[in-house]
């Protein structure tokens, strides 16, 4: 028997067909795995209650004016990363935010519509938040994969 969190290879197939289309009906679903409609909403609504998938929609950057996306390293005080990082949170430009144990101690990535706002989010965001000591901003050039089907 499965314990909370925990997921079985058929959890891993609605997974699959929900990341290669996330409005693909349960119907169709569970005619392709072999298993009720039932079967197919319950998991999907266990899997989602237990923390295991969000249903979200993942929107093409370019395509709704950010432009300019980039990786920031941020090292920060002594002390100060978890504070830094909810700092962070709010900010609608933040889309990931991390705490790393390379030469940085968070990454994050910012989307924002073109070169001048991220000049504008690092001036005028970044250097307003206390614990941040160094920004090493890199622009993404271009993206060859952008994906969240990992399962």
């Amino acid at each position: 028997m499965k314990g909370q969190g925990e997921i079985d290879a058929l959890d891993r197939e609605i997974i699959k067909l929900l990341q290669e289309d996330g409005r693909k009906p349960y119907t169709e679903m569970a005619q392709r795995l072999g298993v009720s409609e039932g079967t197919v909403r319950s998991r999907v609504n266990r899997m989602v209650e237990e923390g295991i998938i969000e249903i979200v929609v993942h929107a093409n950057p370019g395509r709704v004016g950010l432009h300019t996306q980039a990786i920031i390293g941020l090292t920060t005080q002594l002390g100060m990363t978890e504070e830094v990082a909810q700092q962070l949170i709010p900010f609608k430009e933040v889309r990931f935010i991390a705490v790393s144990s390379g030469a940085y101690d968070l990454i994050i990535q910012v989307y924002v519509e073109n070169n001048e706002r991220l000049l504008e989010f690092v001036h005028q965001k970044l250097a307003r938040i206390p614990g941040i000591v160094r920004a090493d901003v890199s622009i993404e050039l271009k993206v060859y994969k952008d994906t969240f089907d990992f399962v």
